[in-house]
């Protein structure tokens, strides 16, 4: 599984970096994984390897990214 994934998971940590850097800080503390797809091994330890000194935290993989989308629609609203 790995091997088939590699291209998107380098990707995804490709885009992970450019985010630490454009938001100006050296490094991060904790990266907070939410979604199914973060739950997958080959992508924690990208992630991890790309990060060394972060540390990885799962959130809710089943309803996060739906709650945070929820949460987001309510403050459009107000």
């Amino acid at each position: 599984m790995a091997d088939a994934l590699q291209q998107a998971l380098a990707q995804v940590v490709q885009c992970a970096g450019a985010c630490v850097q454009e938001s100006g800080l050296a490094a991060v503390d904790v990266v907070y994984l939410t979604g199914g797809s973060s739950a997958l091994r080959p992508l924690m330890e990208a992630l991890q390897a790309a990060m060394p000194n972060a540390t990885l935290v799962s959130g809710d993989r089943f309803g996060g990214v739906a709650a945070g989308l929820a949460y987001a629609g309510a403050l459009q609203q107000a």
